[in-house]
């Protein structure tokens, strides 16, 4: 299946596209300002992940579609098959995001100065704002962010999730084949 009937498919089921990133094995997930190389490495969560190009999908929350409740990070080779990556992803940390920015950082990126001081910077209003090898999106500063992914490494699928509700994964659609 090509990538465009893949995304329309995911559209169709509340998912919107809102761009790629490049990763090269190694991701950071964590508060722009809590991630760096002073950082404690407990401030941000990090994951192994498979080289390449990652799309992601956004799902707007149910009562505000311009406030976005989860974002999912899969890789491209993987799109095809996203309800069955997805239903392997499960809980693996909790971030805290004061600044009500998450940063997905390209390990290695987060030691840019330059990198994080703009993605600190960014109007709210272009969230989420996209780097070729990072993402910020907006987050509630009030509640933690959930990172779920496979377990393992070479993972080819993560979501975050925002907001105070406890996250339960919609799962696969009933009308999905």
């Amino acid at each position: 299946m090509d990538e465009a009937r893949a995304l329309r498919r995911l559209e169709a089921d509340g998912l919107e596209a809102l761009g790629a990133i490049e990763l090269g094995g190694a991701a950071r997930i964590g508060d722009p300002t809590r991630i760096g190389p002073d950082a404690p490495d407990a401030d941000a969560a990090a994951l192994s992940v498979r080289r390449g190009r990652w799309v992601l999908l956004g799902r707007a929350d149910e009562d505000d579609p311009d406030l976005l409740v989860e974002v999912v990070f899969v890789h491209e080779a993987v799109l095809a098959s996203f309800w069955a990556a997805y239903d392997e992803a499960h809980p693996r940390s909790t971030v805290q995001a004061p600044t009500g920015r998450l940063l997905v950082v390209d390990r290695g990126l987060e030691r840019d100065a330059e990198l994080l001081r703009s993605a600190y910077e960014p109007d709210d209003d272009g969230l989420p704002w996209l780097h070729d090898r990072a993402a910020v999106l907006a987050a509630d500063a009030q509640h933690p962010v959930r990172v779920f992914a496979a377990p393992g490494d070479g993972i080819e699928l993560f979501a975050v999730n925002f907001g105070e509700a406890p996250f339960v994964p919609v799962g696969r659609p009933m009308d999905v084949d």
